[in-house]
């Protein structure tokens, strides 16, 4: 192909469409017709199996008819484990195993929980309920003069506290030597520092 007479424009033209490549402004003219544009070559779609059409050049990268095919290309349909009704999940969701919160939380209730200890949590609302035990937190304050043990402080906010935690040592729930004045910031201060060294005694 005599190439002489073409100017540097055409010339860089004619080289990108020997290359498979479809050139752009200001060399998509070469001025003249010895060039066509490569002919399109079918795929298949490898998200939703539809047959699409691309140039030659691009036949070994494209791999999706569309966008939507993309960005789609991780979603996957799942069923729920509890209810069995069908979900899309994403790439994020790869772990996914229910459609719902409200799934997962049925699934997961009394003895499935990973935390059940046997139904305690109805019994613990029933004692801080009781009688018996407004009458001992009312006598601990009274013991205590109504400030906090730990940081010595009087508000509003004073709870009372089991230096041996009421779910492991039940017996000890009505105790005096276990009980202590405290404020609910140090009460949350405690709490923490047990479930971090699981066990805590705190010398009066």
């Amino acid at each position: 192909m005599d190439t002489s007479n073409l100017t540097k424009a055409e010339k860089i033209s004619c080289t990108l469409r020997e290359r498979g490549v479809r050139p752009t402004a200001p060399y998509n003219k070469c001025g003249a017709e010895h060039h066509a544009y490569k002919e399109k070559v079918q795929l298949v779609c490898k998200r939703c199996g539809k047959k699409y059409y691309i140039h030659q050049y691009r036949a070994d990268v494209s791999k999706y008819c569309s966008m939507r095919c993309l960005h789609n290309r991780f979603k996957t349909t799942r069923h729920c484990l509890r209810c069995g009704k069908p979900f899309v999940g994403g790439r994020s969701q790869m772990g996914r195993k229910y459609c719902s919160h409200s799934c997962s939380a049925e699934d997961h209730r009394d003895a499935n929980h990973w935390n059940w200890q046997g139904g305690i949590t109805v019994n613990r609302l029933r004692f801080y309920d009781s009688r018996v035990w407004k009458a001992k937190k009312a006598e601990i304050l009274r013991r205590d003069f109504y400030l906090c043990q730990v940081c010595g402080i009087n508000c509003s906010k004073l709870e009372i506290h089991h230096i041996l935690p009421y779910c492991k040592f039940p017996d000890l729930r009505l105790d005096n030597d276990n009980l202590i004045t405290v404020c609910h910031a140090c009460h949350a201060k405690l709490s923490s520092i047990f479930h971090h060294t699981k066990f805590v005694i705190w010398e009066l």
